[in-house]
């Protein structure tokens, strides 16, 4: 794998885990509203926007998921090739 290669998979999982994130947490905070103000303790009389509140989460956690799932992407292929260069090349 070149570093190009490694760099643009890492990125793309980094956009795609945000976006799948982002609409996750926003469709979380529109179809159970309570999720989120029972998941931080947040009293019934403080106003939040729990779709706002879940597309925010849902955007941080998405993209720190997608990058860390493109590193360990790129470094198993990394990997890999590695072991079968030194499994092609003879030994000396």
């Amino acid at each position: 794998m070149t570093i190009s290669k490694g760099i643009t998979t890492i990125l793309g999982c980094g956009v795609g885990g945000t976006l799948l994130g982002g609409g996750l947490g926003y469709s979380i905070g529109c179809v159970a509203p309570d999720a989120y103000r029972a998941m931080f303790h947040v009293p019934s009389d403080v106003p939040i926007s729990p779709a706002d509140v879940g597309l925010g989460l849902g955007l941080a956690q998405g993209l720190v998921l997608g990058v860390v799932v493109g590193v360990v992407l790129v470094a198993v292929v990394a990997w890999y090739d590695v072991r079968m260069a030194a499994l092609r090349s003879p030994h000396t």
